[in-house]
C-alpha cells in the first residue's frame, strides 16, 4: 500500500474518532457506577503492620480527641435543646464551628513525622479518603463508612435536607453522635491492627511511643485501648 495515498484517510480519522467518542462515553458512564458502588468500600481486616505502629498510635491520638470532643459537643447541645424545649436542628454555620473545634483537638494531638489522612462523605453518599499510608487510609475508610450508611439510609427512607444533604434531615446533636460512632468504628479498628502489627514476627515487642513518654508493652497498650474503648461507648449510648 503506498501511504502517500490518502484518500481513505479521512474516512479512517473519523471511524476512529467514533471509536474513541464511544470508549470515552462509556468509560465515563463505568466511572460514575464504580463511585456510586463504591460509597461503602469494604476495607480488609488486617491492613497494618509493623512499620506502621507509629502511624497508628498517632491516628488513636486523634481519633481519640476528636470523638471526645464531639462527644462533649453533642451532650452540651443535648442539654440546651433539653432546656428550650426543642431540637436544635443541623445548620451549615454550627457545623462549621464544631469541625474547626474539632480540628484544633485533633492538630494538637499529631505527632509530628508520622503520617495521617482526611476522608469525607459527600451529599451522594460517595466516599474519599486520602493518605499517603495503606494502613490509615483503610482506618478512614471504616470512618467514612458509618456517614456513607447514615446518607444512604437517610436517602432511602426519603429524609434528605438543602440540596439533598442527608445531615440536614438531622438534628445537630444527632449528627455530632454519628460523628463519635464513626470515631469509635475507626479506633476499633485501630486498635485490632495494632495488636496485629505489635504480634508480628521480628517486630520488637517493645515499641516507642512518641505519643507518650518511655517504652510501654503490649499489653499496657491493651489496657490503655480497652479504657478509651470504654469512655467512647459511654458517649455513642449518650452518657456524659
Amino acid at each position: 500500500m503506498d501511504w502517500r495515498d490518502r484518500s481513505g484517510v479521512a474516512p479512517l480519522f473519523l471511524i476512529l474518532v467514533g471509536v474513541l467518542v464511544v470508549v470515552v462515553v462509556i468509560g465515563g458512564v463505568s466511572y460514575v457506577v464504580y463511585k456510586d458502588a463504591r460509597s461503602i468500600v469494604p476495607v480488609p481486616p488486617v491492613a497494618c503492620h509493623c512499620p506502621d505502629i507509629p502511624d497508628i498510635r498517632n491516628r488513636i491520638a486523634e481519633a481519640s480527641a476528636a470523638a471526645a470532643r464531639y462527644g462533649q459537643m453533642a451532650a452540651d447541645i443535648e442539654a440546651a435543646d433539653a432546656t428550650a424545649g426543642k431540637p436544635t436542628m443541623f445548620g451549615e454555620e454550627r457545623w462549621k464551628a464544631g469541625e474547626a473545634a474539632v480540628q484544633v483537638e485533633v492538630n494538637a494531638a499529631h505527632v509530628q513525622g508520622t503520617r495521617s489522612g482526611n476522608g469525607r462523605t459527600d451529599t451522594a453518599c460517595v466516599t474519599t479518603v486520602e493518605s499517603a499510608s495503606p494502613c490509615i487510609r483503610a482506618s478512614l475508610q471504616t470512618h467514612e463508612n458509618v456517614h456513607a450508611a447514615s446518607c444512604q439510609a437517610s436517602k432511602k427512607s426519603g429524609r434528605t435536607g438543602t440540596y439533598g444533604d442527608y445531615k440536614a434531615s438531622m438534628t445537630m446533636a444527632a449528627y455530632w453522635r454519628e460523628e463519635v460512632a464513626a470515631y469509635s468504628e475507626e479506633l476499633k479498628y485501630l486498635s485490632d491492627n495494632l495488636a496485629q502489627a505489635m504480634a508480628e514476627a521480628g517486630c520488637d515487642p517493645v515499641v516507642k511511643v512518641e505519643t507518650y513518654p518511655g517504652r510501654e508493652k503490649k499489653e499496657d497498650v491493651r489496657e490503655r485501648l480497652v479504657g478509651a474503648w470504654r469512655r467512647l461507648s459511654a458517649y455513642v449510648s449518650g452518657a456524659r
